[in-house]
């Protein structure tokens, strides 16, 4: 647990960033709010309350073992509203696109395993991951828009929409926007 809290912030402290927004109101190494051991941890019992080992699965997407970043990005679908559990499971997927996409073969990796996807598993992860971006300044976010899809091209196709047929993150669950 502590291991993927420490995760969690060494993605935060901006290894890489989608966009380079600096407006104070605006975090883009931690876009869906600050996460903690406690919210790791109760994330964590709300996977296992479907059978999934979470932290287990994303320890296991770190030593390059698709199938439990498969698992991961299938968890996705577990989420009706952008609560609690939903912005730490944010906060982890973003993450993850920050540090695997740091490994050598990291955003091939991930737009693999994500084009690997049933649709909805994609456009979930795909919005999880493309939040950052929707939710920059107006003033800088047609740019990072240009910069996410041209850096990462696997991950956001040109067909690509955030919140396309997404309850979570179409215009009816963004109420519960950070």
């Amino acid at each position: 647990m502590k291991a993927l809290s420490l995760f969690l912030l060494a993605a935060s402290c901006g290894i890489v960033r989608l966009c380079g927004a600096s407006n104070d109101n605006y975090d883009n190494g931690m876009p869906f709010g600050p996460v903690g051991d406690a919210d790791v941890e109760r994330l964590s019992l709300y996977a296992k309350s479907f059978g999934v080992d979470l932290v287990g699965d994303m320890e296991r997407a770190y030593k390059n073992d698709d199938a439990g970043l498969s698992r991961v990005f299938e968890f996705s679908l577990k989420f009706s509203k952008l609560d609690a559990n939903a912005k730490a499971y944010g906060q982890i997927i973003y993450s993850s696109l920050l540090n695997l996409g740091e490994a050598k073969g990291g955003i091939d990796r991930l737009g693999r395993v994500v084009a690997a996807e049933p649709k909805a598993v994609q456009q979930r992860v795909r919005d999880f991951m493309y939040f950052v971006v929707a939710n920059a300044p107006e003033s800088t976010r047609k740019e990072a828009a240009r910069q996410a899809r041209t850096d990462f091209p696997k991950l956001f196709p040109p067909g690509y929409v955030f919140g396309a047929g997404d309850v979570l993150f179409g215009p009816a669950g963004r109420e519960g926007k950070p």
